[in-house]
């Protein structure tokens, strides 16, 4: 039995949607100072500009999207692996 595969039809639905929680997690920051620029009136205002965000974007959350990526294509892999074999 999968563990996130369970049926055919989960390819649908279950794997676009951790593949789509993972990028977001991965892109928090650069989204975060994006909207934070787009509220303010221009560039250098400390947190809320995406290029102070960037040191953050590239030494903590790529790293743990792409760790998270990895184990989540490795689960995905076990339940095709898994389906192919009960059926």
């Amino acid at each position: 039995m999968g563990i996130i595969i369970k049926e055919k039809k989960h390819y649908l639905t279950r794997f676009p949607i951790g593949l789509f929680i993972i990028i977001l997690i991965g892109l928090a920051p650069m989204i975060i100072g994006a909207i934070g620029l787009i509220m303010t009136d221009g560039f250098g205002h400390g947190g809320d500009n995406y290029w102070m965000a960037f040191h953050w974007y590239v030494y903590f959350t790529v790293p743990v999207a792409g760790i998270l990526f990895l184990i989540y294509s490795l689960i995905i892999v076990i339940d095709t692996i898994a389906l192919w074999l009960r059926n």
